[in-house]
C-alpha cells in the first residue's frame, strides 16, 4: 500500500508486526518506501 499509493503515514497493531516478523525482511526490501514519513503504532485487542 505505501508504494502503490505512495502514503505518508501508516498505522499498524503491534499485533500484526509480530504476525509478519515470521515472514522476514525480505518482503520490505522488495518496496519502495520513502515516501512514508510516519509510521504510527496502534493498540491491537489483544496488545496490553
Amino acid at each position: 500500500m505505501i508504494d502503490r499509493h505512495g502514503l505518508t503515514q501508516f498505522g499498524i497493531s503491534l499485533t500484526t508486526i509480530r504476525a509478519l516478523r515470521k515472514h522476514g525482511d525480505e518482503w520490505v526490501a522488495d518496496h519502495y518506501l520513502s515516501s512514508l514519513r510516519l509510521l504510527r503504532f496502534t493498540r491491537g485487542p489483544s496488545d496490553p
